[in-house]
């Protein structure tokens, strides 16, 4: 096992029901994380579209369900089992963005997904799935999702109908804690953002995040931590933990690396 994260410390910005998983695997490469949740996931403050787009699904209206992300799944899953429904033997077939998405389809929709684009970002997914003119789409998001898979989608032809499936909160708490920090983790561009809001709000001293290592689960997140001000960003080069961990893995293991290029 690599040495080069023991003693580390990392703060962790998911959802503080996601933060386990990312935190195993920093104790398990050897560094300390601290848990700092920027967002929360919260059910769309009006189900009744929700709903209704599940029983069309379950009634055969769609082709085709395209899930972005694990949380999504979460979501749905939340919903069917207040509906007492299940996804198990629906006929209609599943596209989803990435490995994790794809194993909490399996875990939680009892589905194997037909689909699964290898990179965490909608171009990859719409290039991948075999959409005919004329197929119907159901595309579940954040209520923060924007336009580009449903626009790329369309553009093949596809009837997609949109519907939110939760909402990302930013939150509030205690102020970024007193001791030095190696690292910050970002999973995603709300992650950047509510981060952004809550240093704001409770400290003021925004300029003094920008010069921490950040370390970035995919290209967009990226982009966001980059307009937001950040000056060193890790990007991994696999859109998943466990991309986060090597990315973070190979820079304490070569720190001469120059991250501006």
């Amino acid at each position: 096992m690599s040495i080069s994260l023991n003693g580390k410390v990392i703060l962790n910005t998911r959802a503080i029901h996601q933060a386990d998983p990312l935190n195993e695997l920093l104790r398990g490469a050897g560094a300390i994380p601290v848990n700092y949740p920027c967002i929360e996931i919260s059910p769309p403050n009006d189900t009744a579209r929700l709903d209704q787009a599940l029983h069309d699904l379950l009634s055969g209206q769609f082709e085709w369900l395209v899930l972005t992300s694990a949380n999504t799944v979460l979501a749905l899953a939340e919903r069917l089992t207040q509906m007492g429904r299940t996804l198990a033997d629906a006929p209609f077939r599943i596209a989803v963005i990435g490995t994790a998405t794809a194993q909490a389809t399996y875990i939680h929709l009892q589905r194997v997904a037909d689909v699964c684009a290898p990179e965490q970002v909608a171009e990859s997914l719409s290039q991948v799935v075999p959409i005919e003119r004329g197929m119907r789409v159901l595309l579940p998001e954040s209520a923060l999702a924007r336009p580009t898979l449903a626009d790329q989608l369309l553009a093949k032809g596809a009837h997609v109908h949109v519907v939110t499936s939760y909402r990302t909160l930013c939150t509030q708490g205690e102020s970024l804690p007193a001791i030095p920090l190696d690292a910050i983790t970002f999973t995603s561009s709300s992650t950047v953002t509510c981060f952004m809001e809550r240093i704001q709000a409770q400290d003021g001293q925004v300029p003094n995040v920008f010069g921490i290592i950040v370390a970035s689960i995919g290209q967009k997140t990226t982009i966001t931590a980059r307009e937001c001000g950040f000056k060193y960003i890790l990007t991994a080069q696999e859109s998943s933990l466990l991309g986060l961990i090597e990315a973070l893995n190979c820079h304490f293991s070569r720190p001469a690396i120059d991250l501006t290029e």
